[in-house]
């Protein structure tokens, strides 16, 4: 480490302003200078300073964003030296660390990533952002052992259902929910004559179909709502427009003093974009999941929509999606914020009998 790099690391936590150093840090990058940024991100990622030296994870995060979104294998190499430096619980998380390396690097030039020495945290995350994003991922995979790790239960190939699934830029009604066809206006004042119906949520359930967008409550401002109905006779897809005004839910209560609802069919595909986008970028606030994990969430909200059992594989979880009836569905009632970040989906099983609602929102 160089006098100028422990200066720098000594004098962080008396600044107001880190934009003048980082500023200074994106030249060095500009004139190729990746060493010095290197060595003061394995500073920075080793020391076990007081969590409230903002300063100390302003500035890493700067440079390992420098360094990971500037291609090249030098730039991967320097990221791999911070992250591999980091203190556990430290300001460097490997799910977006691998996100950004995946997003702006060949995958050749991350080859260097699945080799011991690197946290087995970041190969596990940079595996499955490599293989969304259509890297042949084969070939590692057995650098990434991952018998107890949570993204063990993910396939390490792309399912076609996830075809879509790229870095989402936005996750508002006009990036998100609806963004595949037409709406369909459901007046509020249409009357709904179908079979009886009963509410069968357990907390178990709620919680998984809950799983894309969990964060926005927690690290943001945020709700969710989700719901299982049971109706006595099979009831006709082209009704369920019809029936969710009228099964209590939170979120569409005042749906029939508003403009209504409104309504589209989905494909599966459709449906999982708008779950994994949701996972992927978070809420207003917090960073949210990533590709990995965001990967994770959406197959875990997919499997208890269509009523899979927690331990049901992402290839069977597709076959029963394709066999349901998907919809997105949005309204103007006072739960809904209605600023960037409304989702509805609401799941319809091939029996017609099991109805699985997930609407989520949050603001600002």
């Amino acid at each position: 480490m160089t006098d100028e790099i422990a200066e720098i690391a000594a004098g962080l936590p008396e600044l107001k302003d880190v934009r003048e150093l980082c500023g200074m840090l994106s030249r060095r990058v500009e004139r190729g200078d990746l060493g010095f940024v290197g060595d003061l991100g394995v500073e920075l990622a080793g020391m076990r300073r007081d969590p409230a030296a903002w300063q100390d994870r302003t500035v890493l995060d700067h440079v390992l964003r420098l360094l990971a979104t500037t291609a090249g294998a030098e730039s991967v190499a320097q990221v791999l030296r911070v992250v591999s430096r980091a203190v556990p619980g430290g300001p460097a998380p490997a799910r977006h660390v691998a996100a950004m390396l995946a997003a702006d690097q060949r995958p050749e030039d991350l080859a260097q990533a699945f080799t011991d020495a690197v946290p087995q945290e970041l190969r596990a995350c940079l595996l499955h952002e490599l293989l969304l994003r259509g890297a042949a991922v084969t070939a590692w995979a057995d650098s990434v052992p991952l018998p107890e790790h949570p993204l063990s239960v993910l396939p390490l190939t792309r399912l076609e259902i996830e075809r879509r699934a790229v870095r989402p830029r936005g996750f508002a009604n006009g990036s998100g929910v609806a963004a595949y066809g037409a709406w369909k206006l459901r007046p509020p004042n249409e009357a709904f004559a179908g079979p009886a119906v009963l509410d069968v949520t357990s907390e178990k359930v709620a919680t998984a179909i809950g799983s894309a967008v969990a964060a926005w409550p927690e690290e943001s401002n945020g709700q969710l709502e989700a719901r299982v109905f049971a109706f006595a006779d099979p009831l006709d897809p082209v009704l369920v427009p019809a029936a969710l005004p009228t099964l209590g839910l939170a979120c569409l209560a005042g749906a029939a003093e508003s403009s209504g609802l409104v309504w589209n069919f989905r494909t599966p595909e459709e449906a999982w974009q708008v779950l994994f986008a949701a996972a992927y970028n978070g809420g207003a606030y917090g960073p949210g999941l990533g590709g990995a994990y965001g990967r994770l969430a959406a197959w875990q909200s997919a499997a208890a929509l269509v009523g899979a059992a927690p331990d049901t594989g992402a290839e069977r979880v597709e076959e029963l999606a394709r066999r349901c009836t998907w919809y997105g569905f949005a309204a103007g009632t006072d739960w809904f914020d209605q600023v960037a970040w409304d989702l509805g989906v609401a799941v319809l099983g091939p029996d017609g009998r099991r109805l699985a609602v997930l609407a989520a929102t949050d603001t600002d």
